[in-house]
C-alpha cells in the first residue's frame, strides 16, 4: 500500500540536516480507564484539538525477519505511577492509536494511524512494556454466523 506523506515530511526527511522533529502520538483506549493521549516529545502538544500530555516512552518496530512474526514493542518510563495505575485497572485489552506528525505542523498526521492491540504488558519500577499487534484474523470464525431459523428468523422459513 503506497504511503502519502506530506511535502513538508518529504522535504525534512531528504534535507541533509533535519530541524523539525517527527513526533509519536499515542492514543489509549479502553471501556475501564479514562482515555489517555501521549507524545514522546518534552512539552505538551495540540494535534486536531486534542492536547496529547509530554511522556517518555520508546516504541521498537520489527525487525525485517521471515524466521519471527514481526513484533512492535512500546516501554514507557514508569516515572508517575499513572500507565500501571490504568493497567491494573484494566478487564480488557487496550486499543492503542499511534500516529506521527512533525512538530511544526502537528494537525497533519503523517503517518498513520495505526492501530493495534494492547497486550502482554509487563512492569516494573522503571518501566511498562507491551507488545502491539493487530486483531488476530487468522484464529477468527469464518463465515462467522450461520444461517439458521435461531440467528435468521427473518430469511429462513
Amino acid at each position: 500500500m503506497a504511503r502519502t506523506l506530506s511535502s513538508a515530511l518529504k522535504t525534512e526527511a531528504e534535507a541533509q540536516n533535519q530541524t523539525d522533529a517527527l513526533l509519536a502520538l499515542v492514543k489509549i483506549e479502553q471501556a475501564d480507564i479514562s482515555t489517555l493521549y501521549l507524545v514522546k516529545n518534552g512539552e505538551n502538544v495540540t494535534s486536531n484539538s486534542q492536547v496529547y500530555t509530554a511522556f517518555p516512552f520508546d516504541i521498537k518496530i520489527p525487525d525485517d525477519n521471515e524466521e519471527s512474526a514481526p513484533r512492535v514493542t512500546v516501554t514507557f518510563d514508569n516515572v508517575d505511577q499513572s500507565i500501571v495505575t490504568n493497567i491494573r485497572s484494566m478487564t480488557t485489552e487496550a486499543t492503542v492509536t499511534l500516529s506521527f506528525v512533525l512538530a511544526s505542523q502537528p494537525d497533519t498526521v503523517d503517518l498513520g494511524p495505526y492501530v493495534f492491540q494492547l497486550k502482554n504488558v509487563r512492569y516494573d519500577r522503571f518501566t511498562v512494556e507491551g507488545d502491539l499487534s493487530y486483531k488476530d484474523v487468522f484464529n477468527m470464525r469464518f463465515p462467522a454466523d450461520r444461517i439458521t431459523p435461531n440467528n435468521f428468523p427473518c430469511i429462513v422459513r
